[in-house]
Order: C-alpha cells, then structure tokens, then sequence
C-alpha cells in the first residue's frame, strides 16, 4: 500500500518534472521571440526615425524647390517686363524717327508739288506762245504725254513748213525782181535808143551824156530800193529763223520738262505708296506694342 503511494507520488513528481521542463522550454523560447520581438522592435524604431528623417528632408528640399521655382518665375517675368520695356523704348525711338522719316516726305512733297506747279505754268506759258506764235490750233488739255509730243511735233513740222515757205517766196520775189530790174533796164537802153535816134540833130556829145546821167539816176535809185527791199526781207527772215529755232528749242524743253513732270508724279506716286505702306506696318507695330504692354502689365500685376 505504501509502495504504491510512493510510486503514485515519484509518477505525480515526474510529472511535474516534465511540467517544469516544459515551462521552462517554452519560456527559454518565449524568451528567445522576446528578444527577436525587441530586436525587431528596435530596428524598426531606427527605421522610422530614418524614414522621418527622409520625410523630413524631402519635404525641406521640396519647400525650397517651391521656393527657387517661385524666384525663377519672379526673376522671368521681371526679365521679360524688362526685355518688353526695353523693346517699347526702343520702338518708341522708332516711332520719332518714323514721325520725323514723314514729316521729311511731306515736306520732299510739298517740294515736288511746288515744283509740278511751277513746271506746270512754265507749260501754260510755253502753251500760250505756242498759240500767239503759230496759226496752227492747239488744245487747253493734253489727255496724255504723247498727245502733247505729237501736238508739239505737229507745230514743228508746220513752222518748218512755214520757213520753207518764207525762203522760197524770198528767193522767187528776189528773182522776180531782179527779172524785172532787167526788163526794166532793157526798156529804159530801148527808150534811150528812141530818143537817140530821134534827137539826132542834137550835138552827140551833149545828147548821149544825158541820157546816160539819166540811166545811171534812175539805176542807182533802183539798187537802193532793191537793196532796201532785200535787206527788208533778208531781216525779215532772220527772225523767221530765230523764231523757229526759239520755237524748237522751247519745244525740245517742253518736252524735258513734260518728262521730268512724269518722272517728279511716279515718284511723288510711289513715295505716297511707300509711305502708306510705312503708316500700315507702323499702326500695326503699335497696336501689337499697345497688346503687349497691357500683358506686360497684367504679368506684372501677377508679379507683384
């Protein structure tokens, strides 16, 4: 009986034996996660305080990206309202020069206006002794330069016509009379015959000298009034000639003159064209100057 107590004892300790060494199996292994646990643990600690430390440092360095990003933005738009002020300045300076560029033209206008005026009377007077000076009738207008070129070739051609015809008439007028201041002699030598012979019973002597005083009278008085004649005529055609060439020489001008005139309108044309063109390219500058400006200004605004 007490045998078998004592063996249910040593079963009952051996039993609590196996307990303990299980417990303390199971604590050893418990102790063993703890300390994984806490190793863990600890890591994990150091791996937030880096992580916030990276947080940290991100968000730092994405601040003052933020903020260098701001100063460009600020230093561009302070670069550009300068580039924009510096271009409105200069197309300012531009613009005066454009203004005085105009002004120059109006007055080079003004000129070559005053200058067709003037050449224009020059072709009225030229136009007025054309008509006193021939027969030949000549238009208040000409439709164009060629017209007034064929108008003036016309009145050469006439006053040359003209002088032809005054030469010729000189020289058969000249040899009608010296035909007639021949017949003229010969009559008188005929009467002086007559008479000769009719006075026979006169002395020779004093007969035939008067008859010869009266020839050579009456021939000297012929050659003066011939010689007045022809000096008359010669003086007459003269100034034909003169007039003629006057009348070419002034017609050769006309037509230098009409020549320049076209030349001062086409200019005068194509200056007035150009500085349409000028006047256009600058309003256009301007307004696109006026629209950058108000952007300038709302840039600014945004700047600021």
């Amino acid at each position: 009986m007490s045998l078998s107590k004592e063996r249910d004892r040593g079963a009952a300790r051996i039993e609590t034996l196996q307990l303990y060494v299980k417990e303390l199996s199971s604590a050893a292994e418990l102790k063993e996660q703890l300390s994984k646990l806490q190793n863990s643990f600890i890591r994990l600690l150091c791996q937030s305080n880096e992580n916030m430390e990276l947080m940290s440092g991100l968000k730092s360095e994405q601040h003052v990206k933020k903020q260098l990003g701001l100063r460009m933005q600020r230093a561009l738009y302070v670069a550009q309202v300068v580039q924009y002020m510096t271009g409105y300045q200069q197309v300012a300076s531009q613009r005066e020069k454009l203004q005085l560029c105009v002004l120059q033209q109006e007055q080079l206008i003004e000129q070559l206006q005053g200058e067709a005026e003037q050449d224009k009377s020059q072709l009225q007077q030229s136009h007025q002794l054309l008509y006193h000076t021939t027969s030949l009738p000549l238009p208040n207008h000409f439709s164009s330069r060629e017209e007034m070129k064929q108008v003036l070739v016309l009145v050469i051609y006439r006053l040359e016509g003209d002088r032809d015809k005054a030469r010729q008439c000189l020289e058969e007028e000249r040899r009608m009379r010296q035909a007639a201041f021949h017949k003229e002699a010969v009559q008188r030598q005929e009467q002086q015959c007559q008479k000769y012979n009719t006075h026979r019973g006169t002395g020779p002597d004093e007969g035939f000298g008067d008859v010869l005083a009266g020839e050579h009278q009456a021939l000297r008085a012929a050659m003066e009034t011939l010689e007045v004649r022809f000096s008359i005529l010669m003086q007459g055609n003269a100034e034909l000639g003169d007039r003629v060439e006057e009348l070419e020489h002034h017609c050769i001008q006309l037509a230098e003159e009409t020549d320049t005139i076209g030349e001062y309108i086409a200019l005068y044309q194509n200056q007035r064209a150009a500085m349409k063109q000028k006047h256009m390219e600058k309003e256009q500058h301007i307004s696109l100057l006026a629209r950058d400006k108000e952007e300038m200004k709302v840039l600014s605004a945004r700047v600021a």
